[in-house]
């Protein structure tokens, strides 16, 4: 027990070495629900898309989901587009939930919440990255491997 969480220590000085080497701060998001999000609109305007598209482009998935789960944040990521997407969760049966989900999986949104990517949007910016596309194969990856350690954990 005592060699799993010095792995996970471990795991986590270097995920904050690396990104102390470098001008990458890792991935931003927003939790839509909260008072930050009120300055939501005034973060957009600060939001390195290219910082961004690389953090997402290069995230070690299986460590970001590990330290998650040590901290106990069992939030599933969004993205945003017309509404809020949830990748690698989406139900293709009906009845699907009200937010679109498989039904296994509502009942942990609902209990847990979700952080959105921050720079989503169904809005085309011509000037930024194919943001959308590597945040949603990120959240897609990362939801689908959070689940799969909560059910053997």
């Amino acid at each position: 027990m005592l060699k799993k969480y010095f792995l996970i220590f471990v795991l986590i000085v270097i995920q904050y070495c690396a990104i102390g080497q470098s001008r990458q701060k890792g991935i931003s998001f927003y939790c839509p629900d909260s008072v930050s999000n009120k300055n939501y609109s005034g973060n957009q305007q600060r939001l390195n898309y290219k910082v961004q598209y690389e953090n997402l482009k290069n995230a070690n998935v299986e460590l970001d989901v590990t330290i998650a789960l040590h901290n106990k944040d069992l939030r599933i990521i969004s993205i945003s587009g017309v509404d809020f997407l949830y990748p690698g969760l989406e139900s293709s049966h009906k009845p699907k939930s009200r937010h679109g989900l498989d039904k296994r999986y509502e009942d942990h949104l609902e209990k847990y919440g979700f952080k959105v990517i921050e720079g989503t949007s169904d809005v085309i910016n011509q000037e930024a990255p194919d943001l959308q596309s590597v945040a949603y194969n990120y959240a897609s990856k990362y939801n689908t491997l959070l689940f799969k350690k909560l059910v053997t954990k």
